[in-house]
């Protein structure tokens, strides 16, 4: 019986999983195979999914948790499930949301069926070069991403100072010394799967794994669905305001010249045009924040006094 391989993209919020998903996908490996892609979104919106790009490939997306929470293991194990049947992929490549804590991937196939469906397995990381550094020694999940991975993607590394990312290479070779470690920009990496998955032959038991019992602490996310164009100004000045609480936010915003994707990364703000993602939403503006220290509906009211 042909068994599905997967590969669990992981890394924290902003270093560049999509992209590298999609450069996966367009990897002329990746492009000739049957695949299926599983995004897990932290809130509710299917941003990453709009951003994967289109192709033969399968998308399913789950949303409202960690792939690694007990929030939603039940979703979890039905698509996993629905993907070995009815797809019937030769890879099922999964993007986890950036604020999980990377456990045994082994040990979410937990019944006979997907123990029989699944086989090889592997982990990359990709770290943030320029927020890696001052985000690893107060959110614990940063390092076990990065202990968890067979391959791990140092990113954005035209963007930091060379000795920054030499010295960040040798911390994260200490934490996992096992891993191969690979630095790139746009995420842009030609992917040997013949390489990566040859390190997983035989699977850790089951009472290594624990599912988490919830989100991580003074973590939320929040939803800005809205009908009107906004003030670009206005809409900015918040976004600045709170740029000590934004971990991660992203998706289309319309200022009345046209919809515009818009991505903040640790407080820093970047746009550029959107007409080509699609939502199918009816929304002129859908975005998706993941917020500390600030509920989501607090945060969400402030985004509607951007509202022309």
């Amino acid at each position: 019986m042909h068994k599905i391989k997967t590969i669990l993209v992981t890394g924290y919020l902003g270093a560049g999983k999509t992209t590298l998903m999609t450069s996966l996908l367009s990897n002329d490996f990746f492009r000739d195979r049957k695949n299926a892609v599983l995004v897990n979104e932290f809130g509710s919106l299917p941003i990453d999914g709009a951003l994967i790009p289109k192709g033969k490939h399968s998308v399913i997306e789950i949303a409202s948790g960690s792939i690694f929470c007990v929030c939603v293991k039940t979703e979890l194990l039905k698509d996993l499930e629905k993907i070995a049947r009815e797809i019937k992929p030769e890879f099922l490549l999964i993007e986890a949301t950036g604020v999980a804590e990377p456990r045994d991937i082994s040990s979410l196939f937990q019944t006979d069926f997907l123990r029989e469906s699944y086989g090889q397995f592997a982990v990359i990381t990709v770290v943030d070069c320029m927020n890696y550094p001052k985000l690893s020694g107060i959110l614990p999940a940063l390092k076990m991403q990065v202990k968890a991975a067979d391959l791990i993607i140092l990113n954005k590394t035209d963007l930091a100072e060379k000795q920054s990312v030499e010295t960040l290479e040798c911390e994260i070779r200490e934490i996992n010394p096992g891993a191969e470690v690979a630095k790139t920009v746009m995420a842009r990496f030609d992917l040997d799967p013949e390489k990566l998955f040859p390190i997983h032959q035989t699977s850790k038991s089951e009472k290594d794994f624990m599912l988490c019992e919830q989100a991580p602490k003074n973590t939320f996310s929040c939803e800005f669905r809205s009908d009107a164009e906004l003030d670009r100004i206005k809409f900015y000045r918040i976004l600045d305001e709170h740029r000590n609480d934004i971990l991660r936010g992203k998706g289309l915003a319309d200022f009345g010249n046209g919809k515009f994707f818009v991505e903040v990364i640790n407080g820093v703000v970047s746009s550029r045009p959107g007409q080509n993602i699609i939502f199918n939403s009816g929304y002129k503006c859908l975005m998706s924040f993941v917020l500390r220290n600030i509920q989501g509906e607090k945060f969400r009211e402030k985004l509607l006094e951007a509202e022309k």
